[in-house]
């Protein structure tokens, strides 16, 4: 059994999103796409303990923390369906006719068509207010599953990832068919009794007829969904608290109570042992004779007043007990999480590793496995995940960690400021080759894929050399100039001309915008592709960098720099500093060749590294500008001491 289908709604950040997932899934995206969000909301519909106990939910939970209709909230017309901000809703849910994923509606016309989201019809109201929804579609079930789940799976139309329709369904071959389990985890405030309800049901038969069939806890547990928040796991992971990884382990592998009652008397025996201290115990009675003068104490108990260790209580006692381990560089056992982190997080993997050998079915979602983890530790832990799970879902920024997932089993998250969230799967053969992402997945597509903007560039010249010229422009003093790092944009190198397409459609497919910066384009083809696919493209007027740089960098800086540059350890002694009196051709020529020697070798980032900001190449900053204004950043204030060169991409643009 496995997820493959995930609709959210009106949950924390998340207004609506709707996706599928592959057997083995690396979600992934800048900070704040709501990655962690996902992985929440699976726990929430199947984690066997995540709603036990009052209030499962809070006003945070609520997308825009509103759990009454405000101002954030989706509308309600007079037939109780949700429109968000009062428009028209005209899709379907998912699982009950939805379009493919790549095929979704136009719910509102807003960031929620560029995102491609697909809205409901339903109603997601429960009383007066709005309701959290997360459904899940769980396949590939076994003969077992479909047996213990018989009243509740559906026929499922799986190139299409919809369920049958009824017509297809009378047809339908039950030995071959594929079946699906849909499930909803639903959460709301109840104004009369004050309080936040949760339940996760069955969607079929259908609870919106009437009586609620519960996907209880004994059910999610058959599911075998555990997630492992990033902060968690060094925490309480080997403890004895309920849903830990420990707890967990027992239950599988069906400890009897009698576990818990040879603790807690063992634990009243040590409480004895404590009490045959003389001095312990007479300061015990004095104590109790105390006590007994206000207040009478019993005549019969033996002892009347005693000391403990803990509460002796289960609960008590699962907060308490903790693993010890010993390194192999020590003897000594510590408490787990006092070892190294790294460490901590092995042990982790560890009893993931010892459910998995119990359950009849896992599926894990973990939270940046990568934290305190070399990178050969990282590829172990994620083919052992795959290896020991039906399905892994994880989300890091580990270029090592995404490699494991290659081709087809990244997610990209992208999260609109009203909260529509999509979902994309890069498909590889449809612009770059499969052999040429897993060869050059670390240096050209691991970081522009956590981008929330790439700057595809031809080659490691520009690579380089522009974001040394934004370390200049950080630099200057008293300026608001933050650079890019701080907006999420990543400078990928295309490797030449004729690569710029197949990358900018790669990115451009899973919604991450491109900015393209590149010499001087003689095909009028290459031209009208690239504009039809980037946000910018950002043409310059020379055969190649090194004669852009060569031809505007001012002649006195030239000058000044020579003598420094000749003194660099890699300079080409083939070449000979010009005269002072030479003319300026004759120095600008020499600057060319210096860099042409030297292309691979970033000397045009060193050299621009000598510049002060007045001394920056215009169409540099000009480039800079433009990049500047794809990412939405604000302008400089007026008195900013790089307003006046960075405060002109509109007309730059235009240009």
């Amino acid at each position: 059994m496995r997820i493959l289908q995930v609709s959210i709604e009106n949950f924390r950040g998340i207004r609506q999103t709707t996706f599928r997932l592959p057997s083995h899934a690396l979600i992934l995206g800048p900070n704040n796409a709501c990655k962690s969000t996902i992985l929440e909301a699976l726990n929430f519909a199947l984690g066997p303990d995540r709603i036990l106990g009052a209030d499962p939910v809070d006003e945070h939970d609520f997308f825009a923390g509103d759990y009454l209709y405000e101002e954030h909230s989706p509308s309600v017309d007079n037939n109780g369906a949700t429109q968000p901000n009062g428009e028209q809703d005209a899709s379907t849910a998912i699982g009950e006719g939805a379009a493919e994923a790549g095929d979704m509606g136009d719910p509102q016309g807003t960031d929620a068509e560029e995102l491609g989201i697909v809205e409901r019809d339903e109603d997601t109201t429960s009383g007066d207010g709005p309701e959290i929804r997360i459904d899940v579609v769980l396949g590939d079930l076994n003969v077992e599953q479909i047996r213990r789940f018989r009243s509740h799976i559906e026929p499922w139309h799986a190139a299409e990832s919809r369920l049958l329709t009824p017509a297809e369904a009378e047809n339908h071959d039950p030995e071959n068919d594929e079946f699906v389990l849909r499930v909803r985890f639903r959460a709301w405030y109840d104004r009369e009794l004050d309080e936040f309800e949760a339940e996760t049901v069955f969607l079929s038969p259908s609870p919106l007829g009437g009586d609620r069939s519960v996907f209880g806890r004994r059910d999610k547990q058959a599911v075998g969904f555990l997630y492992l928040r990033s902060l968690r796991t060094g925490r309480r992971a080997a403890t004895l608290e309920r849903g830990s990884l420990l707890d967990v382990l027992l239950r599988e592998k069906q400890a009897k109570p009698q576990l818990w009652e040879s603790v807690l008397r063992a634990l009243r025996t040590a409480g004895s042992e404590l009490e045959g201290v003389t001095d312990l115990a007479e300061a015990l009675e004095e104590i109790r004779v105390s006590i007994d003068n206000l207040t009478p104490l019993s005549a019969s108990a033996d002892p009347p007043s005693s000391l403990q260790v803990g509460r002796l209580t289960r609960r008590h006692l699962r907060q308490t007990m903790t693993y010890f381990l010993a390194s192999r560089e020590s003897d000594h056992p510590l408490p787990f999480d006092q070892l190294g982190s790294g460490t901590s997080n092995v042990l982790v993997f560890g009893l993931l590793g010892a459910i998995a050998a119990v359950k009849d079915n896992v599926i894990f979602a973990m939270e940046e496995p990568e934290i305190a983890v070399p990178p050969h530790t990282q590829r172990a832990v994620i083919k052992r995940l795959r290896r020991i799970s039906q399905q892994a879902i994880v989300t890091s920024h580990s270029p090592y960690v995404a490699e494991q997932f290659l081709p087809e089993g990244l997610v990209a998250v992208r999260r609109s400021t009203d909260g529509w969230v999509a979902c994309d799967t890069p498909v590889a053969e449809q612009h770059i080759k499969e052999k040429t992402i897993r060869q050059e997945f670390r240096t050209r597509f691991a970081e522009g894929l956590l981008a929330r903007t790439v700057v595809l560039v031809e080659g490691v010249t520009e690579l380089w050399a522009l974001p040394a010229a934004v370390d200049v422009l950080l630099s200057v003093p008293a300026t608001d100039f933050q650079g890019f790092d701080v907006d999420g944009v990543a400078f990928v190198p295309a490797g030449g001309t004729g690569d710029l397409l197949g990358l900018a459609g790669y990115f451009d497919s899973i919604g991450i915008p491109v900015a393209i910066v590149c010499d001087r384009l003689t095909d009028a083809d290459d031209r009208d592709g690239l504009e039809g696919i980037a946000s910018a493209l950002i043409e310059h007027e020379y055969g190649g960098f090194e004669r852009l740089l060569a031809d505007e960098l001012e002649l006195g800086m030239i000058r000044r720099s020579a003598p420094t540059i000749r003194r660099w350890p890699d300079y080409p002694r083939n070449l000979t500093i010009p005269d002072p009196t030479d003319a300026e051709p004759a120095w600008r020529e020499y600057f060319f060749r210096l860099l042409k020697q030297r292309k691979g070798e970033g000397y045009a980032a060193r050299v621009l590294s000598l510049c002060t900001h007045h001394e920056l190449p215009p169409t540099v900053l000009r480039i800079l500008a433009l990049i500047r204004s794809v990412t939405d950043v604000r302008p400089l204030g007026a008195g900013d001491p790089l307003a006046s060169l960075l405060n002109r991409p509109a007309e730059a643009m235009a240009e």
